[in-house]
């Protein structure tokens, strides 16, 4: 049975933008509210990288992870040094060398932004041991300052993969951290096959669906005894499509996703549904890649 995982250690790297040190101000937020330890940090691009530079960027971050938090300010520390030839490398030797549990960082929206191939985002995606918390920057220019990140309906996609049964637990730690509702949605698409016999379709399409949504309910019932409600839905259609639909009708607060294994095309497979979810969704998106 999956179970909650402790969530002792959250990275946020920043580039001291105004959209980057917001996602820092809600990362915090999510820090304290678990009782995590959360770690800052910058990675300096330029070539006069001083120690009266390093002291001021340290104190921009300070600022804003302390924030007017009425004393609830989490566990940190500072983290800023010179960035290397591949600022991704650098975040994802820093996480591992820290241990963290979570990544939560900015993605720009679309498919040719955040996650085409090669961008920071997909780099650290690709590369993360632990789940990355992707703030969109919708859901940034939606919310402001005098905003607090809440999670009161938390949507996780279920393939039933290996990486899925990975994130599940952090998926329930940040339901239970929020005392939020948890839904569980497995999206099946329509064969593609034409050729297929339509009385034969459906009798397969109704098997498949029965079997999983037993399989759902099943998961439900090992979590009856925890203190947050749940529910489990199976839906046709397009993955990306069915999943905002189903995010906007139930005001989801936070979606948990994964992504397959990048075997070959990285572009293709991280840009067509991730990168959807990221130009439309207006919440964040909690993401594992497939190993």
């Amino acid at each position: 049975m999956n179970s909650p995982v402790k969530i002792k250690h959250i990275l946020c790297p920043t580039d001291l933008s105004s959209r980057s040190q917001l996602t820092l101000n809600f990362a915090s937020e999510i820090a304290a509210r678990l009782s995590a330890k959360i770690t800052a940090s910058h990675f300096s691009e330029t070539g006069w990288f001083t120690s009266e530079v390093k002291v001021e960027i340290e104190r921009s971050m300070i600022d804003v992870i302390k924030g007017d938090r009425n004393g609830s300010s989490p566990e940190f520390d500072i983290a800023v040094s010179q960035a290397s030839y591949d600022t991704s490398r650098d975040i994802l030797a820093l996480a591992d060398e820290l241990d963290v549990d979570l990544i939560v960082m900015k993605a720009r929206k679309g498919v040719f932004s955040a996650l085409h191939y090669g961008s920071l985002v997909e780099r650290i995606i690709r590369g993360s041991q632990v789940p990355v918390l992707l703030v969109p920057t919708r859901f940034l220019d939606l919310n402001s300052w005098s905003d607090t990140i809440d999670f009161h309906e938390v949507l996780f996609d279920y393939d039933f993969s290996e990486a899925t049964d990975r994130l599940f637990p952090v998926a329930m730690t940040l339901t239970e951290g929020f005392n939020a509702h948890l839904h569980l949605l497995a999206v099946l698409e329509p064969p593609a096959a034409e050729s297929v016999e339509a009385a034969h379709t459906l009798m397969s399409l109704s098997m498949v669906r029965s079997s999983t949504q037993q399989k759902l309910n099943q998961l439900i019932g090992e979590q009856m005894n925890s203190a947050f409600e749940s529910q489990a839905t199976v839906a046709w259609g397009r993955h990306a499509d069915t999943v905002l639909t189903y995010a906007d009708g139930h005001k989801i607060d936070l979606i948990c996703t994964t992504l397959p294994p990048a075997y070959f095309y990285y572009e293709k497979l991280y840009c067509a549904y991730l990168g959807q979810l990221l130009q439309s969704a207006n919440c964040p998106i909690l993401a594992l890649r497939s190993v």
